[in-house]
């Protein structure tokens, strides 16, 4: 019985938002900041704009995501200095992102098998293009929280695999690729990696 409602659920969820595009619901006044940009500079505009997270650029291209929990997490919690510390230091370097054309039936797959709740968005060159977040979703699909929430209750819990791939842009050929791979440090596409 538990079975049968787990998967009207999990078709509930891949179907109904499937029809409604990222690009339709994402926000595109997008709260950036550069990577060199003080700490301090950073927290002065999450507490300016009301809101939880930052995408880093260098021009109009992602190169990071910056969340308050990160601030909280490798600044307050380590008493360091917000106007010593640069964005770059301690923003997340690996890039989720979403596509334009993704459907939310894609972003929320990606946002649940990263353990994020916001995607940046990007369009075919690469550039950013906009923002994706839970509350975004919940503007247009209402019962999606509901659904989750069921299916989260339902299903047994299981560790999540170690991410070993990521989509994003390649550090050495600055392409974007949907399985970059950490070698040494740095995210790079498959052709990349196998140089």
């Amino acid at each position: 019985m538990v079975l049968i409602k787990q998967q009207v659920i999990k078709k509930q969820v891949i179907e109904i938002p499937h029809k409604i595009l990222v690009s339709e619901i994402m926000t595109r006044n997008v709260a950036t900041i550069d990577s060199d940009a003080t700490i301090q500079k950073a927290s002065i505009l999450l507490r300016k704009r009301n809101i939880h997270g930052l995408v880093v650029v260098s021009g109009k291209n992602v190169t990071g995501v910056l969340t308050d929990k990160d601030i909280v997490s490798k600044v307050v919690a380590e008493n360091a200095s917000a106007r010593d510390i640069k964005v770059k230091d301690i923003m997340a370097p690996k890039i989720v992102v979403a596509k334009l054309e993704d459907s939310i039936a894609d972003a929320t797959r990606k946002m649940f098998a990263n353990d994020l709740s916001r995607l940046p968005v990007i369009d075919d060159k690469g550039n950013l293009a906009g923002i994706i977040s839970v509350r975004d979703m919940m503007r247009v699909y209402p019962g999606i929280t509901e659904i989750l929430d069921e299916e989260l209750k339902i299903e047994e819990p299981t560790p999540l695999p170690d991410r070993t791939t990521i989509e994003g842009r390649c550090e050495e050929c600055d392409n974007i690729a949907e399985d970059l791979v950490e070698i040494d440090g740095r995210w790079l596409c498959r052709d990349c990696s196998q140089e």
